[in-house]
């Protein structure tokens, strides 16, 4: 729904204020007929109920004439606008005061009594005080608690027989209202007479009980309370500050548990009465966030350490053992609001004082919670459920106080049975929801402190929407005052301030200071508010210090301002020398601890102020290396070393600070610092510094580039020792990525004339370290060689280049395939080597060695010995390039030396391929039979595979084996072996093979044995 028009009228009686509110909504669609008028009422201060004056949504013009009668009705019976009401207060005390006067019911007098305004009214109360002397001690209370508050020193003497009564209650209060009466000046002695104690107490001695205290377990707390110490400490506050400031300092370590709750209650009760809105906020907030100490409500409670104890018995104890039940604390917490609303019905502007504190007592890191979403239900005669109602908790529901005092009228928050708060987001109301809004309107510098002191965005906004309906405030506000709420981050208090100050910036340009404030904010807003005012700036001659102190923030949308092509025109004719000694200045003056951007100030000093570098004082940027700060310290060695002057110059106890340092960018500065050194002083330090560059910080490896790069320049004479000597770190070390990148950017830079004539021994360096960036750099010399070198002198030799073949860089790999390509001769020459080549773990590389084989090599180029290497492989490629080898370029006079090479390979498919060897080139020859003998091991152990070749091999057993002795005995203790570890399968065929040898060979070592059968036992195994 939308908000189409709200009026709000207040009607004030003697004893009550009435709230009235009519509002006007649309509701969504496009009929004509889409209007309501809804009308809320209530008593100042309690949950308004609601009502609707248009039972259906009706036209606009008809909607707009319902609203009107109503405003007009709600008028005539004597609702006023609550900017012409007359001041609540003074109306109610005289109201208040003729009733209480013809008044004969004591209870109704008393409450009469007890809702006078607080306010000095001395008549009042001399005549209350003549209604002293009940029965009925609530009466008395009332009586005393008001004249506390309206009487005067006059009014003590009718108090002081109070001071000795029985009730405890009474007794105390009446302590309280006599030094509330008292005259400042008299009130310590007062005290010390009515307590009879000879000393006060001290803050330490109040901090170190409450120490004591919540240091000791829950029961030992309730066997030694600090009530009597909170009670004395508080009537002590009202004339000792300390005494106050300490309480207060306390007040938030102290649990309402048992020894301390009572002097808590104590407090919460005379902060009412004295409407001592810091600690009453205080211990109210906490209490609202706390929970109760027991919740059951029966006449007993259980404790595990104390047992069963008697609820009312223990909580009259002096040492009770029990706190608060949940009964009493939502007493208390339900008492804090009707409290506040009680002052805000009167019209006192206290309520504005005591709300605030409360206001200003919330915060988003503590007090946010969760926003959730939570449907009520019921189910139908189907058993279905079906949503009834829906209602929306933001993150600030469970803050009761925070908000009655800001939500208690908006149309669209509601309170729930429990006490929390639930919104309508449907209802979109633009007005002010707080609780008597025209108290708020007579302190707007109140709501000014809120805004400006709050931690809590729903307070902001209530603030800041407040302030807004003051538009005679709004306007006197100055820029200083404005700037704070600029910089708080809750966009309704930075638009307002933002509007403000930019109808002030058309009236006079702000100060530098202002202008500062606004550029630290973090918010974009702001900070793009307040760089539309440096653009306003013309002229920076007379504001280098001004400019020195925008370089101290930390902002990227000014540094973005600051590198402008538009201030660069305006520094154009700037004194950069008072620019550059200003600045100086302003980093020692400013903590730059929490500041990361220090290396864009000095690339901006750099690139403005380089050329006033040689007028710096260097006592005054050594001061700056001398103040202890890192990171001032840090900017003070880089403007050092920037600063045309020598290494004598700089004073021992600099080098000794710089040197000492526990950040290691500020020690890199020593190394950073030798390039100030003459020539040959630093010719001196080469060595060290570059065995220096693998062991050393990130910070100093870029210390030593930067002292090299000076040496190479001013001592040609040192390049090749120091690209040889960098190159050799890339090659023999494992360097960390970042130091890899480091020194591959040094050498392009710096080193590409050496690279590009070919020096032999740093490209074979590179091409082989351990670093692939070095490998990276080396392909690229390399590959701008191969196209202008010629063959006669080639860049590596061809051992080189046949070992880049084998490189973990593909570009160095193909480089390398490259030259072989061209110089298909170079390979040849190592034949011998092409087996690595085959067998390479890298696929182009191996790829490149079938090709070449194919291409350039011929029948002469593969001897017996090369060609069964090739086979012999383990890898299944190159073994059938070997047989492709084999089957090619076989030749029968090496058929013996093919058997007994290729028989001691694992693989089974070579050893099918030797199968077929055996009858050609074994078959009646012993020695080579019986040197076969692994081999035939090999392949009739194999289970379940090889089938062709153990076929081939018995074959070959079976027409060899009687040849002679040897090979008898060969092939018997190959069967043997066989028979006890083959499958049954092959079993079959090794025992008919022994039977054969057995029938033939009787004498012969075999495990089996011929028997003869009877003519029975044949016959019975027929049958």
């Amino acid at each position: 729904m939308k908000l189409v028009r709200k009026t709000q009228l207040h009607f004030q009686e003697a004893q009550s204020e009435k709230v009235y509110e009519i509002a006007l909504f649309e509701m969504p669609g496009a009929d004509t007929e889409r209007y309501i008028v809804s009308v809320r009422y209530s008593h100042r201060g309690a949950t308004l109920k609601e009502s609707q004056k248009t039972p259906a949504p009706v036209d606009l013009a008809r909607a707009e004439k319902v609203f009107d009668s109503v405003v007009v009705a709600k008028r005539n019976q004597g609702y006023v606008i609550p900017g012409a009401t007359v001041k609540p207060s003074a109306r109610t005390s005289v109201n208040l005061g003729r009733r209480i006067m013809l008044e004969k019911n004591p209870a109704f007098r008393a409450r009469q009594i007890w809702r006078l305004p607080p306010e000095k009214d001395p008549d009042m109360a001399f005549i209350i005080a003549g209604y002293l002397g009940h029965d009925v001690w609530r009466y008395d209370y009332s009586i005393l608690w008001t004249l506390g508050r309206i009487g005067s020193s006059q009014n003590i003497a009718m108090i002081r027989p109070y001071l000795r009564h029985s009730n405890p209650v009474l007794a105390s209060l009446a302590r309280e209202v006599t030094l509330a009466l008292t005259e400042p000046d008299a009130q310590q002695q007062v005290y010390l007479d009515l307590t009879g104690e000879d000393a006060l107490l001290t803050p330490e001695s109040l901090t170190q009980q409450v120490a004591e205290f919540c240091a000791l377990p829950p029961m030992a707390a309730a066997e030694q309370p600090i009530n009597e110490c909170l009670k004395q400490a508080y009537l002590q506050s009202i004339f000792h500050p300390a005494i106050r400031q300490a309480l207060i300092a306390v007040l938030p370590q102290i649990p309402f548990a048992p020894g301390a709750f009572q002097g808590l209650r104590y407090l919460l009760k005379m902060s009412e009465f004295r409407l001592d809105a810091e600690i009453y906020a205080l211990l109210n907030l906490r209490l609202e966030f706390s929970r109760a100490y027991f919740t059951r409500n029966w006449k007993y409670h259980y404790s595990p350490d104390a047992g069963r104890m008697d609820v009312s018995r223990e909580l009259a104890s002096g040492q009770a053992r029990l706190a608060h039940s949940q009964k009493t604390h939502q007493y208390l917490v339900s008492r804090c609001w009707r409290t506040l609303r009680q002052l805000g019905a009167a019209g006192n502007l206290y309520y504005t004082d005591m709300a605030a504190q409360f206001l200003l007592g919330y915060s988003d890191a503590e007090h946010a919670g969760k926003a959730k979403c939570v449907e009520g239900y019921q189910y139908d005669e189907d058993w279905n459920r079906v949503v009834t109602q829906v209602r929306h908790y933001d993150e600030y529901s469970k803050c009761r106080v925070l908000n009655a005092i800001i939500r208690t009228q908006h149309p669209g928050y509601q309170k729930n049975a429990r006490g929390f708060w639930f919104f309508q987001p449907e209802i979109d109301d633009d007005g002010r929801g707080e609780a008597f809004p025209h108290l708020w309107d007579q302190v707007p510098e109140r709501l000014l402190q809120i805004a400006t002191a709050t931690h809590c965005q729903p307070v902001s906004d209530f603030a800041v929407r407040a302030m807004e309906d003051n538009v005679s405030f709004c306007q006197s506000l100055s820029v200083d005052a404005l700037i704070p709420l600029a910089l708080k981050p809750y966009v309704s208090s930075q638009q307002f301030a933002l509007r403000e100050l930019a109808s002030r910036a058309v009236r006079e340009p702000f100060s530098e200071s202002a202008l500062l404030r606004l550029l630290a904010s973090d918010a974009p807003a702001v900070t793009a508010f307040a760089i539309t005012q440096l653009d306003q700036i013309r002229d920076f001659q007379n504001a280098t210090a001004f400019l020195a102190s925008l370089l101290c923030l930390d902002s990227e949308p000014l540094r973005q301002w600051l590198n402008s092509a538009a201030l660069a025109s305006k520094l154009a004719y700037l004194d950069h020398a008072r620019l550059l000694q200003d600045c100086v200045r302003q980093f020692g003056e400013t903590d730059l601890s929490q500041h990361q951007h220090l290396d864009f100030v000095f690339d901006w000093l750099a690139q403005h102020c380089s050329r006033v570098f040689s007028g710096l004082a260097l006592p005054q940027v050594e001061s700056l290396i001398q103040c202890g700060c890192p990171a001032t310290m840090w900017l003070g060695c880089r403007l050092l070393d920037a600063m045309p002057i020598g290494y004598d110059a700089i004073s021992p106890e600099t080098l000794k600070i710089i040197h000492g340092a526990e950040s290691e960018a500020i020690q890199a500065f020593s190394i950073s610092l030798l390039k100030k050194l003459t020539p040959d002083v630093m010719a001196t330090r080469m060595d060290d510094l570059l065995s220096l560059l693998s062991q050393c910080s990130a910070s100093a490896q870029e210390a030593i580039f930067s002292v090299l790069i000076t040496a190479i320049q001013s001592r040609p004479v040192h390049r090749d020792k120091v690209f040889l000597h960098v190159i050799r770190q890339l090659h023999d070390r494992e360097l960390a990525q970042p130091l890899q990148h480091r020194i591959n950017d040094f050498l392009r830079q710096h080193f590409e004339s050496e690279l590009s004539q070919n020096h032999h021994e740093a490209l074979w360096l590179l091409a082989t370290a351990r670093s692939e960036m070095a490998h990276s750099l080396a392909a690229t010399a390399l590959e701008s060689a191969l196209g202008r070198v010629l063959a006669s002198s080639p860049v590596l030799s061809d051992d080189q280049w046949f070992t880049l073949l084998f490189s973990s860089t593909a570009a160095l790999r193909a480089l390398a395939r490259a030259y072989f390509e061209r110089d298909p001769e170079a390979m040849r020459t190592r034949s011998d080597q092409l087996l690595s080549v085959l067998e390479s773990r890298w696929p182009d590389t191996q790829a490149f060695g079938f090709t070449y084989c194919e291409q350039h090599m011929q029948r002469e180029d593969w001897p017996a010995d090369q060609i069964i290497a090739v086979c012999d492989s383990v890898q299944e490629p190159v073994q059938q390039f070997g047989r492709r080898l084999m089957q090619s370029y076989f030749d029968a006079a090496d058929g013996r030396q093919y058997l007994l090479q290729l028989s001691q390979h694992p693989s089974p498919e070579v050893e099918c391929f030797v199968s077929e060897l055996l009858p050609d080139y074994a078959a009646g020859d012993e020695a080579v039979t019986v040197a076969l003998k692994p081999y035939f091991l090999s392949v009739l152990s194999r289970v379940n595979r090889g089938r062709q070749a153990k076929d081939r091999v018995l074959h070959f057993l079976r027409e060899q084996v009687v040849m002679t002795p040897q090979t008898l005995e060969m092939v018997c203790d190959l069967l043997t072996r066989l028979s006890l570890t083959s499958v049954h399968k092959d079993k079959a065929e090794y025992i008919k093979l022994m039977m054969t040898l057995k029938q033939q060979h009787a004498d012969v070592a075999l495990p089996a044995q011929l028997r003869q059968r009877s003519i029975r036992q044949l016959t019975e195994c027929k049958e």
